[in-house]
Formats: structure tokens, C-alpha cells, sequence
């Protein structure tokens, strides 16, 4: 089954009856293929970030949108052993999936190792590392931050070093 299939035959609310009759869930993904979705995955969040301005949060929050709703679906398909492309991995199927209920019904079977997972991946992919990257790219281009360089620089300017025997030894 495709993930497309399954939006096609998925009820509106959906029970841990429902995925149990119609979905063979899977409880343990091996630790290759943990460790192999969390190489695709981080590949296309760097390449999603890769041209990012730290700066705009807009774009920031992009990515971390993005971000959730890949993981989710991929694992989600992952642990149901059905196909999604990612054409399909949107907003929308996003919205979907967990309004219906079918997340939570699946976690049912597989939460334990889903979150073991998502950990491995958001440790590979260093999503949270854009948030610092973020920070720091809107402290180091704050006048604030300028000003402090430039206090720094004129108090460094105006020590006279002659005062100190040891700065004449290394002159």
C-alpha cells in the first residue's frame, strides 16, 4: 500500500481497531534502517537550509516546519511499511494524519522505538543546531554586538603599555 492509498480508504477518525484491521504496523525498525532514514532525511533538511538567512525567523521556522513534518510522515510510513513519496509529505497530509487520530493509534504499537528513532535522527540532522545558528547570526549582526567591539577595541586603545615590564620583554 501507498500512502496515497491509504488517504483514499482513511475514515475520519480513525481507532487502534481500524489500524489493527487494516494496517500491518511494524514495532522495531532495525537499527541499519534507522540509521539510514536519518541519513536521507538529514540530507534533504541541509539542503533545505543550506541557502537559509539564520536571521529571518520566518525562514527558521520554515525549516523546522518542514523538519517535523518529513520526520513524522516518513517514520510514520515506516513504521505502517507503506511507500509515501515526498511529494506527499505536506502540510496538509500532515494535518491529516494526526487530526484523524491515525498517529496516535499507531504509536498504539510502535511509540517506544518511534521515539528512539526520532532521536537518533534529530541528533544526526542537528536540527536544533539552527536555532543556535539563528541566535547567533542575529547577535553578531546587532548594532549592539558593533558597539561592544568598537567599546572593546577604544579601551584596548587607550591602555598604555609601557606601564607593564612584561609587554616590553615581548617587544
Amino acid at each position: 500500500m501507498t500512502f496515497v492509498e491509504l488517504l483514499e480508504i482513511l475514515p475520519k477518525k480513525v481507532s487502534k481497531k481500524w489500524v489493527k484491521d487494516n494496517i500491518n504496523i511494524i514495532d522495531y525498525l532495525p537499527i541499519v534502517e534507522k540509521y539510514a532514514t536519518a541519513k536521507v532525511l538529514s540530507k534533504i533538511i541541509l539542503d533545505m537550509a543550506e541557502n537559509i538567512n539564520y536571521k529571518d525567523s520566518v525562514e527558521t521556522n520554515y525549516i523546522y516546519i518542514k523538519y517535523d513534518i518529513y520526520t513524522t510522515l516518513t517514520l510514520l510510513c515506516k513504521y505502517m511499511n507503506i511507500d509515501i513519496e515526498d511529494v506527499d509529505k505536506t502540510s496538509a497530509n500532515y494535518d491529516i494524519v494526526l487530526k484523524s487520530g491515525l498517529f496516535d493509534n499507531v504509536m498504539c504499537y510502535c511509540e517506544k522505538d518511534y521515539n528512539r528513532t526520532k532521536e537518533i535522527i534529530d541528533r544526526i540532522v542537528g536540527i536544533e543546531d539552527i536555532s543556535i545558528y539563528r541566535e547567533l547570526g542575529r547577535v553578531l549582526t546587532s548594532d549592539a554586538y558593533f558597539d561592544r567591539i568598537k567599546e572593546s577595541k577604544d579601551i584596548l586603545n587607550s591602555i598604555d603599555l609601557s606601564k607593564y615590564e612584561a609587554l616590553k620583554e615581548i617587544n
